[in-house]
């Protein structure tokens, strides 16, 4: 959890950490005032950069791989005046006490984790890499969806399944 108390508050640049899970995702839930999320390579801070506007509502998953590859921040923003909460949920593997070769158990949950894998391996091959009308970004792992109306209509769904 953090709190942002208006824009004068920020978090640098840093990527968080990768070996909470080889295979788990991190979510960040964003409530109140709009606030920039900027994104950028490791290798050189200028090869896919994105800034996006994290409004009320909005999600962002990351899969592991963008931590490995990315850095990520919450700038200062001198003309925010209201606050901001951050909610970031992190799943954790657990290793089997009589597994000798020291290798993750196969649990339920470990199970669900693959067929999430498989499911939002296919939803992202149907996702551009940038799609501005629809309000989702992908690359390097991560994705965001901030415009689900909960609607039948092909405009928002696919995004939003993401993180359903």
């Amino acid at each position: 959890l953090n709190y942002y108390q208006n824009g004068t508050q920020r978090i640098g640049w840093h990527s968080d950490r990768e070996e909470i899970g080889r295979s788990t995702p991190i979510a960040s839930i964003s409530l109140g005032c709009t606030r920039k999320f900027l994104i950028r390579s490791k290798t050189d801070g200028v090869r896919d950069r994105a800034s996006i506007e994290m409004t009320n509502g909005s999600i962002i998953l990351m899969e592991n791989i963008c931590q490995y590859k990315y850095l990520h921040s919450v700038p200062k923003e001198s003309d925010v005046e209201e606050g901001r909460i951050n909610l970031t949920f992190r799943c954790k593997e657990f290793e089997s006490s009589d597994n000798a070769a020291g290798e993750l158990a196969t649990t339920e949950g470990e199970l669900n984790h693959q067929k999430r894998d498989h499911w939002i391996t296919q939803i992202s091959t149907k996702m551009g890499a940038l799609d501005s009308t629809a309000g989702s970004w992908k690359a390097g792992g991560a994705r965001i969806a901030d415009n689900y109306d909960g609607g039948d209509d092909d405009d928002d769904d696919l995004e939003a399944k993401v993180f359903g």
